[in-house]
């Protein structure tokens, strides 16, 4: 329903994505910038990373690369975690759940459980 519906909040209230930006690391309510993001949930990801990679308030680092320079969200660990992997590795600490990826060293920074089913086989 998320992906195919037009409006999934009216079959399926707060099926939105809520925003908020602090300028500090204390989030008590004072933003300097929230939305709450609504539609179908393809597009609800794009209209994040839209959001990401054009807010201002977000710091970015730049990086060149064979196409060109482009601008990625900067973190506090001083490295830049892909957007969609940040988008992963929040959702799965929000829910308790382990992710599935050979990506050990971005998820593991963020405090995420891996499991990398081409090392750990049979661990979990």
């Amino acid at each position: 329903m998320l992906l195919f519906a037009e409006r999934p909040e009216r079959h399926l209230p707060g099926a939105c994505i809520s925003l908020a930006s602090y300028r500090h690391a204390v989030a008590d309510g004072n933003t300097s910038d929230s939305r709450q993001i609504t539609g179908p949930l393809p597009e609800q990801i794009s209209q994040v990373l839209t959001y990401f990679a054009s807010s201002p308030l977000i710091p970015t680092v730049s990086r060149k690369g064979p196409d060109g320079r482009h601008d990625f969200p900067s973190y506090a660990s001083g490295a830049a975690m892909p957007i969609k992997d940040s988008l992963i590795a929040a959702a799965a600490l929000a829910h308790g759940l382990v992710v599935a990826t050979r990506n050990r060293t971005d998820f593991e920074k963020a405090g995420v459980d891996v499991f990398d089913p081409f090392e750990d086989r049979g661990e979990r």
